[in-house]
């Protein structure tokens, strides 16, 4: 039976599992922002008033996209108050966006 002398190689190396790396724990990396209006695509025709234009309606959603449940709609012709604008998309109300491709 060979023994824990026997496992050794020619040039003292032990042989066996090789050792885990183990990393040194490195504080999170955090940036600074000093602007942070350039984080938002708000701009400056937040809280303009609007004038709906499509040919038939506009559906109001639950958020901002194409993907939010829609939740109302508006006809040709209503004018609407945008408040916060995120990703082509206008805030009316809380919870209530609607595509600003059709607004004028």
């Amino acid at each position: 039976m060979a023994t824990k002398k026997d496992l050794k190689t020619s040039d003292s190396k032990k042989v066996g599992r090789p050792r885990k790396k183990v990393e040194p724990k490195t504080e999170p990396k955090i940036a600074i922002i000093d602007d942070l209006e350039d984080l938002d695509e708000k701009d400056d025709n937040s809280g303009k008033v609007y004038t709906v234009s499509t040919k038939s309606f506009l559906n109001i959603r639950e958020g901002a996209g194409r993907n939010y449940g829609i939740v109302g709609r508006l006809e040709d012709g209503d004018k609407v108050t945008i408040r916060e604008i995120s990703e082509g998309y206008g805030m009316i109300e809380p919870k209530k966006w609607i595509c600003m491709e059709f607004l004028k």
